[in-house]
């Protein structure tokens, strides 16, 4: 799978996904335009719990759910200007953020919880049998050089 700004753009990033037996992630995400560039990060879901594994560049996040009956998943991520952790949650949205996208009604919002600033928006394509999503980062973001 490949992502780009724009369909008609070139590919900026390529995703490639395995299966649960595999002994790769389930998702990694490579700094490049094919299978053969270099993983910047990966995702493992896990089959019977609802934690996922997050690694960029080679520091390890848990998004876990927030409480037993919650769609939402939290995670935290140490900012080192200010040796702190910041947390984040991905939180079911029908909200403006996920409508600029102009994609399905529903989708997901990232929040930065100490401020309650959106950071990023995802959902679904309305159309496009070959388009898996939509995501937007709504605020300034660079790879730090350390995950290059």
């Amino acid at each position: 799978m490949r992502i780009s700004l724009s369909a008609d753009s070139p590919t900026i990033f390529y995703v490639s996904m395995h299966s649960c037996w595999s002994s790769k992630p389930s998702v990694v995400l490579h700094g490049g335009p094919n299978l053969s560039s270099p993983p910047i990060a990966a995702a493992d879901f896990h089959s019977f719990s609802s934690t996922v594994d997050i690694v960029l560049g080679n520091e390890k996040h848990t998004l876990i759910k927030s409480g037993t009956f919650s769609s939402s998943q939290v995670f935290d991520v140490h900012i080192r200007s200010t040796d702190k952790n910041e947390r984040f949650e991905w939180k079911a949205s029908t909200g403006a953020e996920v409508a600029s996208l102009e994609g399905q009604r529903r989708g997901m919002k990232l929040v930065r919880v100490s401020t309650g600033a959106v950071v990023a928006a995802w959902t679904r394509p309305n159309i496009g049998m070959k388009k898996k999503g939509k995501l937007r980062f709504l605020v300034r973001w660079s790879i730090p050089e350390s995950y290059k």
